[in-house]
């Protein structure tokens, strides 16, 4: 399995879509990780959903990330988990060790809900102006 986390130094950088580098983690069959540190390819969006299919990128674990961006990348097939923050080794640990969910790796303004799903503002602004059937 392939991750690629977007850092600004060490850290989780706050947005993906304006990252300038990616750290990518390979877990090979033994456990063993592989590291490798590469610049973002690219301004756009469509730049950056086509480099993560490139680097056959399984999971995308990062900041802020724009919905269309985030659908660009899902429609791909890589899995997304968004507003994540901290230190980038700690956060592939917490993710390997199922304890993402711990409120230090959590970006401010991000709940979950009790069935672990995002909850996410915006889907509720829409029901609340009728937009969307509840």
């Amino acid at each position: 399995m392939k991750s690629a986390l977007p850092v600004c130094g060490q850290d989780i950088a706050l947005v993906f879509d304006d990252a300038d580098f990616l750290l990518l983690i390979e877990a090979g069959e033994t456990g063993s990780l592989r590291e490798e540190r590469l610049r973002c390819s690219g301004n756009s969006m469509i730049d950056r959903a086509n480099q993560l299919r490139s680097l056959d990128v399984d999971l995308l674990i990062c900041g802020a990330i724009s919905c269309p961006l985030q659908r660009m990348i899902e429609a791909q097939g890589i899995d997304v988990i968004p507003f994540v923050r901290g230190k980038a080794t700690e956060v592939f640990d917490a993710y390997c060790r199922n304890r993402l969910e711990d409120q230090r790796f959590l970006m401010p303004g991000r709940r979950t809900l009790s069935n672990g799903r995002l909850c996410r503002g915006q889907q509720k602004r829409r029901r609340a102006r009728g937009d969307e059937k509840a």
